[in-house]
């Protein structure tokens, strides 16, 4: 019995020790609430996305309703971590059965962070309309 006890030991010990190095817990998230309009109307379906600006970090996603008012997760947890994000929205009308390209609802340049000129800065206790992403024709 003794020459098994050294063979178990390296695996516990290899088991004890992956444990040892856990990722850091996620950042805790704030809640964002916010509307889509544009030139003043409402845009439902929008999809809106927050990328972080300075490109460290997790994404959070959102989509509008009837209203136009959106919620951010991010991946399944609800909210976003504080920080400075690039937004991007996009909405379109599904192709239809003839399979013609679809229908934007929103102007091209708004679909790329790299072009949407759209930016918030997420933090806790941000007054009413903080995240409001008002777009132009």
């Amino acid at each position: 019995m003794s020459a098994r006890a050294p063979s178990l030991v390296v695996p516990v010990l290899l088991a004890v020790s992956v444990g040892c190095h856990r990722q850091p817990p996620p950042p805790p998230l704030v809640p964002v609430t916010g509307t889509v309009t544009l030139a003043g109307k409402p845009v439902p379906g929008a999809k809106v996305i927050f990328v972080p600006a300075g490109g460290a970090g997790e994404e959070a996603r959102g989509t509008s309703d009837a209203a136009g008012v959106y919620t951010l997760a991010t991946g399944p947890r609800p909210g976003c971590a504080a920080g400075s994000y690039r937004v991007a929205v996009f909405s379109f009308q599904d192709r239809t059965p003839e399979m013609k390209p679809p229908i934007w609802l929103v102007p091209l340049k708004y679909t790329d962070v790299k072009t949407s000129g759209l930016t918030v800065d997420v933090a806790p206790d941000r007054p009413p309309g903080a995240y409001a992403l008002a777009l132009k024709p």
